[in-house]
């Protein structure tokens, strides 16, 4: 599995932003009501991306090719975000996810259409300083990829099945990527472009097999293209709950 280093809330911080506009090929954050579109690359990226949106917040739309390297087109809240900073056993008891996607493929390699995040034990911003961490702690909730959940295991060696839990009548697998960074997963068996997840159940289960009480930070609708892939997403009626009080 390739290990995503995100830099999204370093990109808040550190990025122009842009408002009200209607397009984008670059990687600038842009600012839509309370949430942000953005497009992270790695640094041995090629290929190209293009984002458009209602400035309204109805609509947003990512065209995407990945040659090499690996690019994530997201709409969500990063540090700063009053929808965030509570740790996950202080979430409220229902924090419903929810969005509208349809998707023409252009290539039907390996992708993920995840909601997608980070947690830390202290709510702070990405740590960009030399010799910085970043933040602790990543998660994938995969609401539609085109490989089968036990694709995970053979991607990456390292991951570790911690059984499944269920979510509004559907079966999500879990995983678990232990590191100094470590990543956890959930795939769902149904695999849905029109997703509504409760992710404090997804958050609950994880806690019961390790992960630890930590802020989230970082959460937003995800699609991550790795090498060979292409696209056109298209989100509409876009729900990011807000977490609690913090």
């Amino acid at each position: 599995m390739i290990r995503i280093l995100s830099l999204l809330a370093a990109a808040t911080l550190l990025s122009p932003m842009v408002s009200r506009a209607a397009s984008s090929s670059g990687t600038e954050v842009v600012n839509v009501g309370d949430y942000n579109f953005t497009n992270w690359r790695s640094d041995d990226f090629k290929g190209s991306a293009q984002r458009e949106w209602d400035p309204a917040g109805g609509l947003y739309q990512f065209t995407w090719n990945t040659d090499a390297g690996d690019q994530i087109g997201r709409v969500g809240v990063t540090y700063g975000s009053p929808y965030l900073g509570s740790q996950i056993d202080q979430m409220n008891g229902s924090c419903v996810m929810s969005a509208k996607a349809t998707f023409q493929p252009i290539s039907s390699k390996w992708f993920l259409w995840s909601i997608y995040g980070w947690t830390n034990p202290v709510y702070t911003y990405w740590d960009n300083t030399p010799g910085g961490k970043g933040w602790s702690t990543e998660f994938y909730i995969v609401c539609y990829t085109d490989e089968p959940a036990s694709a995970f295991m053979t991607y990456d060696k390292k991951l570790v099945a911690i059984g499944s839990v269920e979510v509004g009548g559907e079966t999500y697998d879990c995983y678990h990527t232990p590191g100094d960074r470590p990543q956890w997963w959930a795939v769902n068996r149904a695999r849905t472009w029109t997703p509504s997840v409760n992710i404090k159940t997804i958050f609950d289960y994880w806690r019961s097999k390790g992960l630890a009480n930590e802020a989230v930070v970082d959460l937003g609708w995800a699609l991550e293209g790795f090498p060979g892939t292409g696209g056109k997403l298209r989100l509409t009626d876009v729900k990011i709950p807000h977490l609690g009080n913090h």
